[in-house]
């Protein structure tokens, strides 16, 4: 929380709030804390101002975050496992997801939550090949390079995750593209 002045977030700071990310962190878990925290945080900030004149002044340059569009968040199977669980967690929930096509085509797979697993074999896949399908959790691997992902919620065309699994996993020679 800052006071306003000439340049852009670049005020007095008059109180700091921080949030812990790990390397699984959710853009929707970051908004969750920001509803809760940001209210309380105002009025803290507004008695702080009453109460006192002493403010931080900010080091350095500020940071800028850019808005980003939905085709920002187009999963890239040829850049590592890495790069698009990053992309899947920051392209989540309260957001558009994440998304590839399937099999080249128009049929839009939209990714919300992924996570890095591993298989107990070698394999030799294409990147974005579908390689395993669990009919339990209607959960499905993909291979990344030699690393593979489990996607865990999905939709294809905005249909129930029950349709999804089965147009996705119709086949293992399918590929998210």
């Amino acid at each position: 929380f800052h006071l306003m002045d000439e340049g852009l977030d670049s005020g007095p700071i008059i109180k700091k709030e921080r949030f812990k990310l790990s390397e699984d962190t959710y853009i929707g878990e970051v908004y969750e804390w920001f509803e809760k925290v940001i209210p309380e945080g105002f009025v803290k900030s507004v008695c702080k101002l009453v109460s006192s004149s002493t403010l931080e002044v900010q080091k350095g340059k500020p940071l800028r975050a850019f808005p980003r569009k939905a085709e920002d968040s187009k999963l890239n199977f040829d850049v590592d496992l890495d790069w698009n669980y990053r992309l899947i967690r920051a392209s989540s929930r309260p957001f558009s997801g994440a998304y590839a096509f399937l099999n080249n085509t128009a049929t839009k797979v939209i990714i919300y939550r992924a996570i890095p697993d591993f298989v107990s074999y070698d394999f030799c896949a294409i990147s974005g090949q579908i390689m395993e399908k669990s009919e339990r959790d209607h959960s499905f691997l993909v291979a990344i390079g030699e690393s593979v992902l489990r996607v865990i919620d999905y939709s294809v065309d905005n249909k129930s995750i029950d349709v999804s699994f089965k147009i996705v996993c119709s086949s293992m020679r399918n590929r998210l593209t």
